[in-house]
């Protein structure tokens, strides 16, 4: 299945272990994307290299086909961040999905006392941007991670494709 042209940029974000990496390393390999994961920083280093590949004078070989995931505390710093993404062509989609599976996921991934504190803390500021997140992602947020486990990367394009 082919992606349309106004989704050949995507950015990805979403609860934790709701599949964004998995998705964005899918579309890598099978897709010719370059993805770029927020989630090993802030972003900050990656958001310069992003911007002059979409909008510099020699524009990166992956300018027009590239997937960004990033599971972000949501505030108004970040949400500014989709908001120049958006400007620069990228369609948003939010990953959800089952909170509880996501944390037992996220255990086995992670088994580090603090980071599972992290994780609940990531949560409840969720919990709490509920309402901005519903506003910003407007009909492209989808639930990704069900208790019984996760869709499949063809079935999330399908959806992300439409």
């Amino acid at each position: 299945m082919d992606l349309t042209v106004a989704d050949v940029k995507l950015f990805i974000n979403g609860a934790n272990c709701c599949g964004k990496t998995t998705f964005g390393n899918w579309l890598q390999d099978r897709h010719g994307y370059k993805h770029i994961d927020f989630e090993d920083g802030n972003g900050n280093a990656h958001r310069a290299n992003l911007r002059e590949g979409l909008t510099g004078a020699t524009p990166a070989p992956w300018a027009d086909k590239v997937v960004v995931t990033w599971a972000f505390p949501p505030n108004s710093h970040n949400f500014s961040i989709v908001g120049e993404l958006v400007s620069l062509g990228f369609a948003i989609w939010w990953f959800d999905g089952d909170l509880g599976r996501a944390r037992e996921l996220y255990i086995a991934r992670s088994g580090l006392p603090n980071t599972i504190r992290d994780f609940d803390a990531q949560t409840i500021r969720l919990a709490e941007a509920r309402e901005e997140i519903a506003r910003i992602y407007a009909g492209r947020m989808i639930t990704t991670l069900t208790s019984s486990g996760y869709l499949s990367c063809a079935e999330i394009l399908a959806i992300v494709s439409t």
